[in-house]
Formats: structure tokens, C-alpha cells, sequence
């Protein structure tokens, strides 16, 4: 076995920063997720682009899926997602009379991390039917460092920590996380789904002001004594004065006090830090503008109560994955969604039902359910050659690949029985036989 390209982390990142790559490359798909699992299940064994194919599409049509993508995808997830990240690495493997395939494997980064990684989140998916990570999370397809998955995971996280941040803020405190991205996009995406409410709001001001001290002065009382806002604010000033900030707006002052001080009350410190032009409280703030903020672009973001403890329990489980939490539990979870061929094909239709053609597919395959149905009870029992030309008498073309996976779901349902028998008498071979299920079976 020869590898064709490997990627080594000579000194990987500290573990943050590897889940951050794993949520960007995988963390949002359901399929990419179930892909990693499967390899991540099997760390001594290489994956063919056929073999991995035929290992996830068997699960798939097992628990009677409405769809799977063709067989270039799944290896297409190796390349272009998981071995940019370092959770699975190329090479040829030996299949025989001197013929190599390239093939895929699990590495030691994937091993570690990706099975409890893809088990919290997949459990999650499963315990959450309306939603879907590719729709909470984003797509991945650009190549920056920091992408839609991890930057809509830290401002979910933000603004469940805290409502009512604005956009200003917000991207302030994703900066504090490293994400050096404006997420108006992710928001405005978030908002459309109904996922974030945007709040507008016809009062506040724009202040900037020159840091002059942030030492704390008063002729009565201590610091310690003074409001837990007005602390926060002088924590935040302290380290904006190491920094070696002089001058700052309203917004950095709030974003940063709220980091550091994250039981604050947001509208409390907003209240507190707009009076600093006025205030003796803060001796050391200089005012040097103050205007009126544009009522048309002062929006508040929140969670929607709506979507709020769906969306509490994923940010907690990424949490709790990041922090080596529940590892166990994690991957014997992502192994369970292995071997249950019901629990492996909802994932897969929640990754069908994100891509609008696909979704349309999915009507299509309920109408040819419904025709099914109904000519199945009209004759009494069918093969699916048989029900596939009764399809074709009445001017609908498909499969029988297509009939033969529309059956099944029928029977999965409970409406339709199957068992093996003969159409004919005076033939030998037995076919498969659907009927109507009867009452009390």
C-alpha cells in the first residue's frame, strides 16, 4: 500500500481549533457526518471510492431512504472536506494482479475526534426532525479558514448568551473568537428561516470616546462596591488600556464587557455606559462624539423562542464534544446510527430535503407511492415488474429501481406486505410479492 498524499500535522492546533475544522468540513451535513462515522468505525480499513459508496447506499436503501446521492459523492466528501481537515488521508491501495486504487482511510485526527464529533451531532439531528445541521449550519463550499459552520455555531452561542446584541456587537465578539468575518450573510440567512428575530430599535447613540484612565476614582465609594455593570465596564477599560486602545466606540466597550463579564445584564450596561459623558463613574472616558444611531440600522438579534431550546441543546452538545464530554456516549451513539438502517435513512432524507431538487424528487416519489398503493389494492398482489409496467400503462415512466425502493417504503410504513411466491403457478421461480397488509397483522 503506497500513500499518494497524507496530511500530517507536524503540532496539531490545540483541540478547539481542531473541531473548529471538523465542524466547518463535516459538522454541518448529515451525509458527510454519517460518512466520517462509518470510516472513523473501521480505522484499520481503506475505503474504495465503490466500496464506500456501496457501504453507506446498503444502509441507506435498508431503512428505505427516498434518495441517495450517485456513487462519485461519497468519495467526493474524502477530498474535497475530510482531507483538508486531516481526518482521513489518500493513498493507492493493492486490489490484485497489480492493480492499485486510490482509496481512502481514517486518521488518527478523525479516529479521535470525528466519531464523537458526528455521534453527538447526528443524535442530535434525529431528536430534532424540524431542523437540520446543513440548514442551522451552512454550507461549507469556501475556502477560508473560517466558514459559515463555525461562524454561525459562535454567534448562536453569542446570542444565546446574550438577546438583543446588535450586528456591531456581534461581529465584535466574534472577532474576540478569532473569527475575523462580517456575518451579515449568515445572519440575514439565520433571519430568513426564522431561526433569528431582528428587533429594530429607535433609540441609542453612536459615542466614541478617547481612553484617558482606566483606573477607578471616587471619594466614597471602592470599585467592588459599585454596580456589576459599572465593574464590567472597568474590566473591559483595563484591558482596552493594555492593549494600548485610546480610542473607542460605545459597541467595542459593551462587546468586550460582556466577555469578560458574561452574567452582565445587557440592557443594564448599555444604560450605564451611555451615561459616561455625564457620569463621574468614569473619570477616565473623554467624549469625542456622540450621535444618534440611524433608527433603520439599529437591529437587536435574538434567538426565536420558537427555535431557542432546539438551538440551546445543539450549541451544547458541540460544547460538550469540544470539552471531551460524553466521548463515550458520543460514538457509541454514531455506531448505533450505523446499525439502524431507520434511524441511517431519516438522516440521509434530511440532506435530500435541504437541496430543492432533490425535495421535488421526493414529491414525485410520494405520488408514485400513492399510484403504487392504489393498484396494488385494486389487483391484490404484484412483483415490481409487474407494478412498474402497470406504471407505464398509465403514461408514468420510472424504474424499477424506483418502484422496487417506493415499495419498500410502503411496506416499512405498514401498508404493504411482502413475501416470496409464485405469480405464476406453472412457473418455478419465485419473485417478490406485495400485497395489502391485512387488518391486526
Amino acid at each position: 500500500m503506497e500513500s499518494l498524499s497524507q496530511n500530517h500535522f507536524e503540532s496539531e492546533p490545540p483541540e478547539p481549533d481542531i473541531y473548529g475544522q471538523l465542524l466547518n468540513g463535516a459538522g454541518n451535513h448529515e451525509l458527510k457526518l454519517l460518512t466520517l462515522a462509518l470510516m472513523a468505525s473501521q480505522p484499520d480499513r481503506w475505503f474504495g471510492k465503490m466500496d464506500l459508496y456501496r457501504e453507506l447506499r446498503s444502509r441507506a436503501e435498508a431503512g428505505h431512504a427516498m434518495w441517495f446521492p450517485n456513487k462519485g459523492i461519497p468519495s467526493s466528501y474524502c477530498s474535497e472536506s475530510l482531507e483538508p481537515i486531516g481526518a482521513v488521508v489518500k493513498g493507492l491501495v493493492d486490489r490484485g494482479e497489480g492493480k492499485a486504487i486510490a482509496a481512502f482511510h481514517v486518521s488518527n485526527r478523525g479516529e479521535t475526534y470525528g466519531l464523537s464529533l458526528a455521534g453527538g451531532l447526528l443524535d442530535w439531528s434525529l431528536r430534532h426532525e424540524d431542523h437540520s445541521l446543513i440548514e442551522l449550519l451552512g454550507q461549507s463550499s469556501s475556502k477560508n479558514t473560517v466558514r459559515a459552520p463555525q461562524t454561525r455555531f459562535t454567534a448562536l452561542k453569542a446570542l444565546l448568551a446574550h438577546d438583543g446584541l446588535t450586528l456591531g456587537e456581534l461581529s465584535s465578539v466574534l472577532k474576540s473568537e478569532g473569527i475575523d468575518t462580517h456575518p451579515e450573510y449568515d445572519i440575514k440567512r439565520l433571519q430568513g428561516q426564522g431561526i433569528l428575530a431582528v428587533k429594530t430599535s429607535h433609540a441609542g447613540f453612536i459615542a466614541s470616546y478617547r481612553l484617558l484612565s482606566a483606573d477607578f476614582k471616587h471619594d466614597t465609594y471602592d470599585l467592588e462596591d459599585t454596580l456589576p455593570e459599572t465593574q464590567a465596564i472597568y474590566k473591559a477599560l483595563s484591558a482596552l488600556e493594555v492593549s494600548n486602545r485610546r480610542t473607542i466606540t460605545n459597541d467595542e466597550i459593551i462587546a468586550l464587557a460582556i466577555e469578560l463579564s458574561p452574567d452582565v445584564n445587557l440592557p443594564h450596561l448599555r444604560k450605564t455606559l451611555n451615561r459616561a459623558s455625564s457620569s463621574r463613574s468614569f473619570p477616565g472616558l473623554e467624549l469625542e462624539e456622540r450621535t444618534i444611531r440611524d433608527p433603520h440600522k439599529r437591529s437587536e438579534l435574538s434567538v426565536n423562542a420558537t427555535h431557542r431550546e432546539a438551538i440551546r441543546e445543539l450549541v451544547e452538545v458541540i460544547d460538550q464534544v469540544i470539552s471531551r464530554q460524553r466521548t463515550a456516549e458520543f460514538e457509541a451513539k454514531a455506531r448505533h446510527v450505523l446499525s439502524d438502517p431507520l434511524a441511517f435513512a431519516t438522516l440521509v432524507n434530511k440532506v435530500a430535503r435541504s437541496n430543492p431538487k432533490v425535495a421535488h424528487a421526493k414529491e414525485n416519489l410520494r405520488a408514485i407511492e400513492d399510484s403504487l398503493l392504489q393498484n396494488v389494492r385494486r389487483v391484490g398482489t404484484l412483483t415490481v415488474r409487474q407494478a412498474t409496467a402497470g406504471m407505464a400503462s398509465e403514461h408514468v415512466n420510472v424504474s424499477e429501481q424506483t418502484v422496487r425502493r417506493a415499495l419498500g417504503r410502503l411496506v416499512a410504513q405498514g401498508v404493504l406486505d411482502m413475501q416470496k411466491g409464485r405469480p405464476d403457478p406453472s412457473r418455478t421461480r419465485e419473485f417478490w410479492l406485495y400485497r395489502p397488509k391485512a387488518d391486526g397483522e
